[in-house]
């Protein structure tokens, strides 16, 4: 399969970007990759890593870049040879299956939604992020910014989506879907959240209920539901949160030995977002991988491997079929 990767999004940009492409391409032999970014700039980052499959890469020359404070839609509009709009671009003509980017994420999203379109019965794309949970297995947070107004109805697709997800690149048969709310008894938060809670279950989904902040990484549910506006708040909050426990523990435990060096290696793997990759936009055609700012070529590499996953387990496809299924709950 092939990927275009925006070369030029993100605070490390191109160094890492191009450095993670390669070590992508080189763990997967069926994967091939795009470039995308101002040729002279990723050219020189090749020229420093040598040995790798030029058969199975190529440059797409963009010579803007979106920056990060950009508003999206005026970007979009104005600046049609950047970088995150040639890579979309790219996947809207077939030259790829996949993109990703690391960018400006309001306009990889805006790009996305604008020139692939949603996938058929979908209202509204959404972003699912996998955070670590405390039994060693994941659960996938939808949405995280891609829609911060949503209907009763998008929370529904979101669960669905989410749903699929889950079972196709984590394989857990019937996930559980929670709602994330300010309590967990029925009847709780917004009439949003109430009315989501009701189409949900009357889905026919695998429903726990309202699931509360402190239970978002214990492994309560598989896929938890929520707006975007709130999603992305809690995503940053546990960023931050997981930084500031694992630097405290680092000083205090500095020096003591060799056990104690092990056990701090094994949660800054558990908790470091470089291991769970990109973040796919569910709910459009060409599967978009979402990448963090802050992405290394670590990051960069787990995030191609997910959009190769999506592609080779054909979960668009999926997604569509499964929307089908409970379309008569989503009128309205």
């Amino acid at each position: 399969m092939k990927v275009a990767v925006d070369a030029a999004g993100g605070d490390n940009a191109p160094f890492e970007v191009v450095k993670g492409c390669l070590q992508a391409l080189e763990q997967n032999s069926d994967l091939e990759a795009i470039l995308v970014g101002e040729q002279g700039a990723i050219e020189a980052v090749l020229e420093r890593l040598p040995g790798y499959d030029s058969a199975r890469l190529r440059i797409e020359h963009a010579p803007e870049v979106v920056e990060m404070g950009e508003s999206p839609t005026v970007s979009l509009r104005s600046k049609k040879r950047s970088s995150v709009r040639v890579a979309v671009d790219l996947v809207q003509a077939g030259h790829a299956e996949a993109v990703f980017s690391a960018g400006n994420t309001g306009a990889f999203v805006a790009a996305a939604q604008f020139l692939l379109r949603p996938l058929p019965g979908v209202r509204r794309p959404g972003i699912a992020v996998s955070v670590p949970t405390i039994d060693d297995a994941v659960s996938v947070i939808m949405d995280v910014g891609a829609n911060i107004s949503p209907k009763p109805s998008h929370l529904l697709q979101y669960a669905v989506m989410g749903s699929v997800y889950c079972q196709d690149v984590y394989s857990v048969e019937q996930p559980r879907i929670g709602l994330l709310n300010i309590g967990g008894e029925v009847g709780k938060g917004t009439e949003l959240y109430r009315e989501a809670a009701r189409r949900i279950e009357q889905a026919g989904l695998n429903f726990i209920g309202n699931v509360e902040g402190q239970e978002l990484f214990v492994g309560k549910a598989d896929v938890i539901v929520c707006d975007g506006f709130t999603g992305n708040a809690v995503l940053k909050v546990a960023e931050g949160a997981g930084s500031v426990v694992f630097r405290f523990l680092q000083r205090y435990l500095a020096g003591k030995g060799r056990v104690e060096a092990e056990m701090l290696e094994a949660l800054h793997t558990r908790i470091d977002f470089e291991e769970y990759g990109g973040a796919p936009l569910l709910g459009v055609a060409g599967m978009p991988i979402v990448g963090h700012g802050r992405s290394t070529a670590k990051a960069v590499a787990s995030a191609l491997e997910i959009a190769r996953i999506c592609v080779l387990r054909s979960v668009p496809k999926h997604l569509v079929r499964a929307l089908e299924g409970v379309a008569a709950s989503v009128a309205g």
